[in-house]
C-alpha cells in the first residue's frame, strides 16, 4: 500500500520574500510517496528531469498545491519553487 503524500509546508522568507519549503532536503519514499506542496499563495514547482506533476492550482480555500507522481529511481532531484516574483533552488533526497 502506498504512503500517504509527503506534505510540504512553503512559506516565504520574512526578510527576502524567498519561497522556502519547512525541510530542505524532502526525503520521498522511492516509488512509494508522492510530494504534495502547499501554501497560502500563487506558486510553481519545477523539478529537473521529472515531468509528472501538476502546477500550483487553487483549492476552494484559498490554498494553493502541487502534486509529484511516484519517483523511480533513488536519487536527489534538484527543484525551484517560483514565488513572489524569487526563486529558490532546494532538493528532494528519494529514498529505498
Amino acid at each position: 500500500m502506498p504512503q500517504p503524500d509527503r506534505i510540504v509546508e512553503i512559506k516565504l522568507e520574512p526578510s527576502t520574500g524567498l519561497p522556502v519549503p519547512e525541510d530542505d532536503p524532502i526525503e520521498v519514499k522511492l516509488g512509494d510517496q508522492r510530494v504534495k506542496w502547499v501554501a497560502n499563495f500563487p506558486f510553481t514547482i519545477d523539478i529537473k528531469d521529472f515531468t509528472n506533476y501538476e502546477h500550483g492550482k487553487e483549492s476552494g480555500n484559498g490554498r494553493h498545491n502541487c502534486v509529484t507522481g511516484y519517483f523511480g529511481e533513488k536519487r536527489k532531484h534538484k527543484y525551484s519553487i517560483t514565488a513572489n516574483g524569487k526563486t529558490n533552488d532546494p532538493e528532494l533526497d528519494i529514498k529505498p
